[in-house]
């Protein structure tokens, strides 16, 4: 009788223990972060560093233009995190959709072209009757309203914009119509060294930075495991990924 009490005693802390073990790993949780499409190398990059060190965490990423992120966010009232430029970030804020919003990273909006073609070799060549301009719609996101700004802060802005053929927010989209000649240059941030394009400064006076914000949403069920992924993000492992792609750190 004595042996079974004390074998029973001994179970009984050995499910004890087992219970306390699984109640101490970590919780599996899923971020669903809503990305602008500019964004989605350098996200997937940190996506594989952070799951790497973080494997309880699974990271789903959204890509689309900012406004369409912003647009099914609102409807849906889902999405644990959110990053786009501040022109769009803001709008959240404004409304108290966000909890906390960190810097990631800058660019300035630039003028791309093919390398060695010379119809546009600086800004005001975006004038000349017969370029074809591409560009990232203004209305759909902050790497448009950056373009955008920059034009309508041009003495041209008028010829530059006659001279506008078409929109793509897709970087690869826009880099496949330079290289087949369906373009002539492109005016838009984010953009990564690519081989057969070259790169026009916009004029410091008339141009616009694009500032890269990561926040966290009030429709989170996950505040905590949002909070820590962003920071990562916002962090000196994050910001190296878009720092190695041409982004200027934000201290």
């Amino acid at each position: 009788m004595k042996i079974y009490s004390k074998l029973s005693v001994l179970a009984l802390l050995i499910v004890f223990a087992s219970s306390f073990l699984v109640g101490c790993q970590p919780q599996e949780v899923t971020l669903e972060v809503y990305a602008g499409n500019g964004t989605k190398a350098q996200m997937e990059e940190i996506k594989t560093l952070y799951e790497a060190q973080n494997p309880n965490i699974t990271i789903v990423y959204h890509f689309a233009a900012s406004k369409s992120l912003e647009a099914a966010m609102r409807t849906l009232k889902e999405g644990d995190l959110y990053i786009a430029g501040d022109y769009d970030v803001e709008k959240m804020n404004k409304d108290e959709l966000l909890i906390e919003i960190f810097p990631v990273a800058s660019r300035i909006t630039t003028v791309v072209v093919r390398e060695g073609d010379d119809l546009v070799t600086s800004w005001d060549d975006l004038a000349k009757e017969g370029v074809r301009i591409t560009m990232p719609n203004p209305d759909l996101g902050s790497g448009g309203h950056a373009a955008e700004t920059a034009i309508s802060n041009s003495p041209l802005s008028d010829e530059i914009h006659a001279n506008v053929i078409n929109f793509t927010s897709s970087v690869e989209v826009s880099t496949d119509m330079l290289l087949s000649n369906e373009t002539d240059a492109l005016i838009r941030p984010f953009f990564e060294p690519t081989p057969g394009v070259a790169f026009i400064t916009v004029p410091e006076e008339i141009a616009e930075n694009f500032h890269l914000q990561i926040a966290v949403t009030t429709f989170t069920q996950a505040e905590e495991e949002a909070l820590a992924f962003a920071q990562f993000v916002a962090g000196p492992e994050g910001q190296e990924v878009f720092k190695a792609t041409g982004y200027s750190i934000v201290e």
